[in-house]
């Protein structure tokens, strides 16, 4: 007991001497982990960023902000959180095959954007407010976001809409979005 004693007031000792050290040292790690999460933002921030692409009709920055290998794993595991990463794992993203899909997809998303450009005169495309954040599994979240529309038709009319919109977001990309 008594060698006990005689350690905890050695490390009482070296903590007394060294308090200003020890104190910027916590400061430093704080910093760290502040900026890690300022950085990575989140699920809301990803989802915050792919409305605003679409917004801008930015088509590099909307299809950069979502993951069409999560995308297909997400289909293929039946919509089953358990089941995404062994699929997303199965996928190879080199054969031939996937980059056709891959491809395909992204012209897809390209057309989208173009359309909705195209066809609107004036529109925005904004997060109103974010409803829910659920953590699935391991960098899987589903977020709950409620979006407002407002558009000008060719006809010089005016639509305004909010709606609530269900985004999943896979290791900061967005992998699927359903209307709720």
């Amino acid at each position: 007991m008594k060698k006990i004693k005689n350690i905890l007031a050695a490390v009482g000792s070296v903590v007394k001497s060294h308090i200003k050290l020890l104190l910027i040292l916590i400061a430093i790690i704080v910093i760290i982990i502040i900026a890690i999460n300022f950085i990575s933002g989140g699920p809301e921030k990803v989802v915050k960023a792919y409305i605003g692409a679409m917004n801008d009709a930015n088509t590099e920055e909307f299809i950069n902000n979502m993951d069409l290998r999560g995308a297909m794993a997400w289909s293929k595991c039946g919509e089953d959180e358990n089941k995404f990463q062994e699929e997303y794992d199965n996928i190879d993203v080199n054969s031939e095959d996937t980059k056709k899909q891959f491809e395909t997809a992204e012209k897809g998303l390209e057309s989208m954007i173009d359309m909705l450009d195209d066809n609107l005169e004036d529109y925005s495309i904004k997060v109103k407010e974010f409803k829910d954040t659920e953590k699935l599994t391991k960098g899987l979240y589903r977020v709950k976001v409620q979006i407002e529309t407002k558009a000008k038709n060719d006809d010089g009319e005016e639509e305004e809409n909010t709606a609530t919109a269900t985004f999943l977001v896979y290791n900061n990309k967005v992998i699927d979005m359903e209307n709720d």
